[in-house]
């Protein structure tokens, strides 16, 4: 996880939280909590990913981690106000 919402609980909080809201999956760990929030998203979740040398991830936020620059590998953007829609749904399918 690499919401803000790392940084105000701790993992077994944030557990909590999605399972009350219906998620049925885990969180198994957050991404390093230095930084700009925003400016250096996209960073922390690379450095997280090579780190880890994980191969197969998606990337949901609501906030545009793109930069001009570089192209973020699977990264979905959503909306904070709609949640997760059908259409994120369908690009989340094309990734996997």
């Amino acid at each position: 996880l690499s919401s803000y919402w790392r940084t105000r609980y701790s993992l077994k909080e944030l557990n909590n939280i999605f399972k009350k809201n219906g998620f049925v999956g885990k969180i198994s760990d957050i991404t390093n909590k230095q930084g700009e929030e925003h400016k250096d998203r996209w960073k922390q979740i690379k450095q997280y990913i090579d780190s880890k040398n994980i191969k197969k991830y998606i990337i949901l936020d609501d906030e545009d981690i793109t930069r001009k620059e570089e192209k973020i590998p699977n990264f979905v953007r959503t909306d904070s106000y709609e949640g997760l829609t059908e259409k994120h749904l369908k690009d989340i399918r094309k990734i996997w």
